[in-house]
C-alpha cells in the first residue's frame, strides 16, 4: 500500500467534505502518443517501457495484462492518498508555550490547525513573536496536518472530454437541479450543466481543454481522520481480527 500527497483547492475541499466529491481527475505527464502501429502508447517509469494503452483499456479484466491501476505512478486501488490544503498551524494559547517548547510533536495534529475551507484566519504570534494573519499554502502541508485521507477504489485511463454529467457530480460540481435553482435564484435565464461547469474548472486550472488530454480517473473513498491515526486504527482492527481467530 503506498501513500501519497495530493493538493486540492478549496473549493473541492468542501466538497470532499460534504461527500460530494469521490473521483478526482489528473493529466498523465507526459501525454501519450502515437505508436506508428496503429495504437497509442505511453512509457510508463514503473515498468520502464512503453505500454499499449488500448490494450490497456480494452483487455484490463483479462488475465496476464495490465490495468490502469498498474501502471498509474499517482495511486493504485487500495492506496492511500493524504490530503493538502490551504491551513495554518499548530496553533496553541501562549500559556501552551512551555510544553509546545519541550515536546513540540504533541502539538503536530490537526486539532492545532485551522483550515481555509472551513475556518476563519486568526491572528497569531509567529517564532519572532511577530502577530500576523495568513494562510500556509497547501505545497507546504506536512502529513500530520493533514485532516483528509482518500481510499483509492478504482483506477483507468480516458480522455477528459468524456466526462458526463453524471461524473462531472462526482467531480464534485453543482448538480444540474442545483445550478437551475441557482440561476432561477439569480434571475439567470441559462444554467450550467454539471460537465459544463468541470470544463471551466479544468480550463482554469490547466487551459488545455481544446486539446482533450488523456488523464488518470481515481476514484476513492472519503475518510475524515488523518492517515497516520486511520493507519493506526487498521492496524489495530487487524491485531484484533487476528486475535479472535
Amino acid at each position: 500500500m503506498k501513500c501519497t500527497p495530493m493538493i486540492f483547492n478549496t473549493e473541492m475541499i468542501s466538497a470532499l467534505l460534504e461527500g460530494h466529491k469521490i473521483v478526482t481527475r489528473r493529466p498523465l505527464k507526459p501525454q501519450p502518443t502515437k505508436s506508428g502501429r496503429g495504437y497509442i502508447h505511453w512509457h510508463s517509469n514503473i515498468y520502464k517501457t512503453m505500454v499499449n494503452l488500448d490494450a490497456v483499456n480494452s483487455l484490463s479484466l483479462l488475465e496476464g495484462f495490465l490495468s490502469a491501476s498498474d501502471i498509474c505512478p499517482v495511486a493504485s486501488i487500495g492506496d492511500l492518498i493524504w490530503v493538502r490544503e490551504t491551513f495554518q498551524g499548530p496553533l496553541f494559547d501562549t500559556e501552551k508555550m512551555p510544553e509546545y517548547q519541550e515536546n513540540s510533536t504533541k502539538f503536530e495534529t490537526p486539532e492545532y490547525c485551522i483550515y481555509a475551507a472551513t475556518d476563519k484566519k486568526q491572528e497569531f504570534y509567529d517564532m519572532d513573536d511577530n502577530l500576523v494573519c495568513r494562510w500556509r499554502p497547501s505545497i507546504h502541508m506536512p502529513r500530520w496536518a493533514s485532516r483528509i485521507t482518500l481510499k483509492v477504489t478504482d483506477v483507468r485511463i480516458e480522455r477528459v472530454k468524456e466526462i458526463t454529467d453524471a461524473q462531472a457530480e462526482k467531480e464534485g460540481m453543482m448538480t444540474t437541479e442545483a445550478s437551475q435553482d441557482a440561476a432561477i435564484a439569480g434571475g439567470l435565464g441559462w444554467f450550467e450543466r454539471p460537465s459544463v461547469q468541470f470544463k471551466n474548472l479544468w480550463q482554469r486550472i490547466y487551459e488545455n481543454w481544446e486539446s482533450n488530454p488523456y488523464v488518470w480517473v481515481i476514484e476513492f473513498e472519503v475518510i475524515n481522520q488523518n492517515i497516520d491515526k486511520y493507519i493506526s486504527k487498521m492496524n489495530d482492527d487487524q491485531k484484533e481480527t487476528l486475535a479472535q481467530i
